[in-house]
């Protein structure tokens, strides 16, 4: 298997376990099903707030020196189109070493969110802003490869 390949199933799996907690909390979740690029990973419906969300699903910790996930520039630019339409923007982050999902609103996400350099092509995302979601089971970290 490559590294795209990889990297991939390591994002599938990732959004596999929060397909499962937004179905398992009364969400209906639609995916994509297509190989092809796509803007977001799902579309959820909440009944309990009658209201319909995009979500886009990060497999990755924060960074070793600042606390905070990064997001590639190119995907954010997209992800904030999306949200300015009547949607909201869902991002969670599946965090292996932490053990533990955590999100939220897009909106509230880019808060204080900060470039380390001038020329990076990514967007540090402080960790402060994002909630838990929910922690990891032993298994659902042992399928996170």
């Amino acid at each position: 298997m490559d590294s795209f390949d990889k990297r991939k199933a390591y994002g599938n799996t990732g959004e596999g376990i929060v397909k499962t907690y937004l179905e398992d909390t009364g969400h209906i979740v639609y995916t994509t099903d297509t190989l092809a690029p796509h803007p977001v990973d799902m579309i959820c419906y909440s009944s309990s707030n009658q209201s319909v969300f995009y979500v886009e699903v990060k497999t990755k910790t924060t960074m070793n020196k600042y606390p905070a996930y990064t997001i590639d520039d190119t995907h954010l630019s997209g992800y904030k189109d999306m949200e300015n339409t009547d949607m909201t923007m869902m991002l969670y982050c599946v965090n292996k070493d932490e053990k533990k999902i955590v999100g939220g609103k897009l909106s509230n996400l880019l808060r204080d969110s900060y470039k380390i350099k001038e020329s990076d092509t990514y967007t540090c995302l402080p960790a402060v802003n994002f909630k838990l979601i929910k922690s990891l089971t032993t298994e659902e970290v042992k399928s996170i490869k």
